[in-house]
């Protein structure tokens, strides 16, 4: 999309521009979202959700329809700032099959309105998706905030809520594993200020582990795109866009199979700090398979690529667990249930200051190195 806007005809810099964006759309969900998640400590997880949602839907269908860098920025940082981080898995896929559908698919999409926008079909099925959720979101989605709403808050005695309170465990948790608290905590404590919040120790390592994370899972997220559409002699696989929403689909199935199915046994087994620092090493590992993939498409063409591009996504799959550990330690780390939203608020926030930087980053390397060395 970035070469046929017209904003740099250089492959080796459309990586970085790519990276410019996202780090862009980051920058917004940065600024925003602890307002987010103050809020829905407030006036209810469901109405936040649901201008989520609303946001995603704008911003995507507006990205599809740009025209220009800028309206690719200004569409990027309005889903950031809507808190619109939805749909952003299936969009890859959705782009590398969708993409130019008048010229791809003649017989069905042969409309002028996909000719002008070739990206706008899969911003459109992208967003019908969020549509989905949304519609989900306002006739099913239980508001979990009512319960700190009952009346029964104000009888019982003080006495019986100090006592009521449990030791945290390593991972600041209560004793409930999935970071719930006791009914008491639910319904009676107050919402913490975000300072109490951030002075809190457990929440501060959890948040900084998050940070670093974050960063290099994006930056390695966005050279693995760059890397595929890069042709072999400048150091990719040379994949082309149908082949990438090909891989990127594969890759996705195989993340929820190990995230829905593997990672629930395993992290009863082993626990979910050890999985954590399981997944961090293989993050490091994974940057070991792009050389590696590289020279096997060097070697045998195609059919090496292929091979190579397997063995460095199924390893960044299994370091995909990073992002459920983490997920459950944030939540575990609140003070009480009535801070959820703050504290996923506040690690949404360090995480997106790792993805604005991440991202833009890790491309302009890819490109010096581009031009230094091929």
């Amino acid at each position: 999309m970035i070469e046929e806007v017209g904003v740099t005809k250089d492959p080796k810099a459309i990586g970085y521009y790519s990276g410019f964006i996202e780090g862009v759309f980051a920058l917004a969900q940065f600024c925003t979202v602890c307002f987010w998640g103050s809020l829905s400590d407030r006036i209810g997880r469901r109405p936040v959700l649901v201008l989520g949602l609303c946001g995603a839907i704008g911003s995507t269908v507006l990205f599809g329809t740009s025209k220009s860098f800028l309206m690719m920025i200004v569409s990027r940082a309005l889903s950031g700032a809507l808190s619109g981080n939805v749909a952003v898995i299936k969009r890859p896929t959705l782009g590398g099959f969708l993409s130019h559908p008048a010229e791809r698919y003649p017989s069905v999409f042969d409309y002028e309105l996909l000719r002008q926008y070739p990206f706008l079909l899969p911003c459109l099925v992208g967003s019908g998706l969020s549509a989905i959720g949304l519609i989900a979101g306002i006739f099913f989605f239980e508001e979990t905030l009512t319960e700190a709403k009952r009346p029964s808050e104000t009888s019982i005695p003080a006495i019986e809520r100090s006592t009521s309170q449990e030791a945290p465990s390593k991972t600041g948790a209560h004793s409930s594993r999935d970071g719930n608290l006791s009914p008491h905590d639910r319904v009676d404590e107050p919402i913490p200020s975000m300072r109490n919040i951030l002075m809190n120790t457990t929440v501060q390592r959890v948040l900084l582990s998050y940070a670093f994370m974050a960063l290099i899972s994006v930056s390695l997220n966005a050279v693995c795109v760059l890397w595929l559409y890069t042709p072999a002699k400048l150091g990719g696989v040379g994949f082309s866009t149908s082949e990438i929403g090909v891989t990127l689909a594969a890759s996705g199935l195989l993340t929820t199979i190990v995230a829905v199915i593997i990672f629930p046994p395993v992290e009863r087994w082993v626990g979910v700090v050890a999985l954590y620092k399981f997944g961090m090493a293989m993050q490091v590992v994974s940057v070991v398979t792009f050389p590696l993939a590289h020279a096997m498409s060097l070697a045998a063409g195609k059919r090496g690529a292929y091979f190579g591009a397997s063995i460095m996504l199924s390893v960044r799959c299994i370091a995909g667990i990073v992002f459920v550990c983490n997920m459950l330690l944030v939540n575990r780390s609140a003070p009480n249930r009535r801070s959820l939203g703050a504290v996923n608020g506040l690690a949404q926030m360090v995480a997106s200051a790792s993805r604005a930087l991440g991202p833009a980053a890790a491309t302009l390397v890819h490109l010096i190195k581009s031009a230094y060395t091929y």
